[in-house]
């Protein structure tokens, strides 16, 4: 399934997941803190998610939250 994407499924699951992340940061901007939405969308490793969401969108989920809080 996610070959047809150009993706492996572990890739596909931590787009799905870093995705989710962003949309739940912009809903509710100062509702959790980066460990709460490490956890709630499915890592266990609150370090480990914020060096994918930077991967991802170019900064650190701590500065995504802030920028869209402010």
């Amino acid at each position: 399934m996610g070959r047809t994407l150009g993706l492996t499924p572990n890739e596909y699951i931590n787009e799905v997941r870093l995705v989710k992340a962003m949309e739940l940061f912009q809903a509710n901007p100062g509702g959790y803190s980066v460990k709460e939405m490490a956890s709630k969308v499915g890592y266990r490793d609150e370090k480990y998610f914020s060096r994918q969401f930077k991967q991802r969108f170019g900064v650190l989920p701590s500065q995504f939250r802030s920028q869209a809080y402010s």
